[in-house]
């Protein structure tokens, strides 16, 4: 070889080889983009319709949740491994629509700051770096309109700390009627305390006169708590799973001092509206950057109302207009 020639071959072999990036899992890339959109799918939504749905909506009208369930479905967006996190339910919800070319129309988010359940059968101790976890999944909507869908992963009675929705066209979403302790139901239309309830259950007075989370319970009823002047009652479940509207303030005769009441999840909140006396509205702050404007000391707050169940008023014009707000409705405490 000529000294020029080997003299050249020795520089090229002395050159240091580029190193190629590493290639990312589809998963990672799907996420940038939905989290690089998802803000801008937020703010440049439509108006949401000014009259509720007598149940949940997927991809148009309302946006709705239903408090502490986990669902059922293929893994779009792997939360753990994409490190899709965002400041509320509404922006999760967003994140789905926009990876809806990848078939996501279920969303799964962890608005608690006291973490979610992993997801493990016999777990009971949340994971607070589930906290503003969105992960994402896809499910078949089953043809048959009685079937329950989306599909639950844990009990109605189950606290896992999650909430989740729908962004499927046209698919309805609904909360689980009340559980009683004996698995009793809930009659659907009784009156109790010189109120109205429909199918819920209420701090109702027991044969004791003392206030009791109950309700008068069907026929079939085998083993009821109580009875009270030959009507049948049984003790109802704390923990519900709970239909929600996001970024929504739901108006009403206010019961509670929410600037001193700070609860971890709007299922706490749902809670809460459930134990106390008239109170069928409620609305909890979700957003760590404030409601209301931003005003950072909102959140987490938890308001206890009383209004119209049947056609809840809310504020701001309309639904949809309060961002970081989730409010929902008891059918309880109705004035006959």
């Amino acid at each position: 070889m000529p000294p020029r020639a080997a003299a050249a071959s020795t520089r090229l072999q002395q050159q240091p080889r580029r190193r190629q990036a590493p290639r990312q899992p589809l998963s990672l890339l799907l996420a940038a983009s939905v989290l690089a959109v998802a803000a801008v799918a937020v703010a440049a939504a439509p108006a949401a319709a000014s009259v509720p749905a007598a149940a949940g909506s997927g991809g148009g009208g309302l946006m709705m949740a239903v408090t502490n369930r986990d669902v059922e479905g293929g893994v779009v967006v792997d939360a753990d491994e994409a490190m899709l996190y965002t400041q509320t339910a509404a922006e999760c919800r967003a994140a789905c629509l926009n990876a809806s070319s990848a078939g996501c129309n279920l969303w799964i988010y962890c608005p608690s700051p006291s973490g979610c359940l992993s997801g493990g059968t016999y777990e009971y101790q949340r994971d607070m770096r589930r906290y503003r976890q969105c992960w994402l999944k896809t499910d078949r909507k089953p043809s048959n309109p009685s079937t329950t869908w989306p599909r639950r992963k844990n009990s109605r009675d189950q606290v896992v700390g999650w909430m989740s929705g729908t962004t499927e066209p046209n698919a309805t979403d609904r909360a689980p009627a009340d559980s009683t302790w004996n698995k009793c139901t809930c009659r659907a239309d009784y009156s109790a305390d010189g109120y109205r309830f429909k199918g819920t259950c209420g701090m109702i007075q027991n044969n004791y006169n003392n206030a009791q989370f109950s309700c008068i319970v069907t026929s079939d009823c085998r083993n009821p708590s109580f009875w009270v002047n030959g009507v049948a009652y049984d003790g109802c479940s704390e923990s519900h799973q709970c239909l929600s509207y996001l970024d929504t303030d739901l108006d009403g005769k206010v019961l509670n001092n929410g600037d001193w009441t700070y609860v971890d999840s709007p299922d706490d909140c749902c809670s809460q509206c459930a134990n106390t006396k008239q109170c069928n509205t409620w609305a909890w702050c979700g957003d760590p950057r404030g409601c209301n404007g931003g005003q950072l000391f909102r959140f987490r707050q938890c308001w206890l109302k009383q209004g119209d169940p049947g056609s809840p008023a809310p504020k701001n014009g309309g639904y949809g207009n309060s961002t970081g707000w989730i409010s929902g409705v008891r059918q309880a405490w109705i004035r006959d």
